[in-house]
């Protein structure tokens, strides 16, 4: 058990990771809109998101043409869900975490998959 919490903790250690997770904590998000809201490369998100559902801290649900990582609580992951409340309660306590939590309400995963193959084309 003790070694799940140390996992968990050095998993939430990092800035980006803890963003993340603060987001997810409020709801399902993909890749291309945790790309947008935090303004990362795609690769950064990626690594960020394994390192996260490695802890055990998340789980991915695939949706086609998405994969949404959502937050893994109860018996689909060691997190207890007063540790995901008392995360979700500091959004008006940092900066940073209001405009993420902000950005997130407002973030179209449709409209940027649709600008992405524009781009590419």
């Amino acid at each position: 058990m003790f070694n799940e919490y140390v996992s968990i903790f050095k998993a939430l250690g990092n800035e980006n990771r803890l963003r993340i997770f603060h987001l997810l904590c409020h709801r399902p998000l993909c890749v291309c809109e945790l790309t947008a809201i935090l303004n990362v490369s795609q690769a950064t998100v990626s690594r960020h998101l394994m390192q996260l559902k490695n802890a055990g801290l998340i789980e991915d649900e695939k949706n086609i043409p998405w994969t949404q990582y959502k937050v893994a609580v109860g018996s689909s992951g060691p997190l207890p869900e007063k540790l995901v409340r008392e995360i979700t309660s500091i959004t008006d306590l940092d900066r940073t975490l209001k405009s993420d939590f902000k950005a997130s309400q407002t973030v179209d995963r449709r409209s940027l998959y649709k600008k992405g193959t524009t781009d590419e084309n």
